[in-house]
């Protein structure tokens, strides 16, 4: 499930709510917690550019951003779905941009 693209639930920080949003699955940290980075389709946003020609099977319907560092940790009960798949090639440079964005 690394370098998934799903839609998951995504509670907002007072947990009153959710929306489904689409996140990147980044690292499986426990049994079936995923760290994970959101992405937005706001191209404005700080953060690594993925396409759809970034996607090596699924699809992704517009260009997003991978918003790094803002990373968290997601249950597996959570997602709702995997879109797609990330390219090799571009799922390692978004962990390059993470390793400099915390200092890893």
């Amino acid at each position: 499930m690394v370098r998934s693209i799903a839609l998951a639930k995504v509670y907002f920080t007072d947990v009153s709510d959710y929306k489904l949003r689409p996140i990147l699955l980044f690292q499986k940290v426990a049994h079936d917690d995923y760290l994970y980075l959101p992405l937005t389709t706001n191209l404005s946003v700080e953060g690594v550019l993925i396409k759809p020609s970034d996607i090596e099977s699924g699809s992704l319907a517009k260009p997003s951003v991978v918003i790094v560092p803002k990373i968290s940790v997601v249950h597996a009960s959570l997602l709702d779905r995997v879109i797609g798949l990330l390219k090799p090639d571009k799922f390692e440079e978004i962990k390059q941009v993470l390793c400099l964005k915390i200092g890893c």
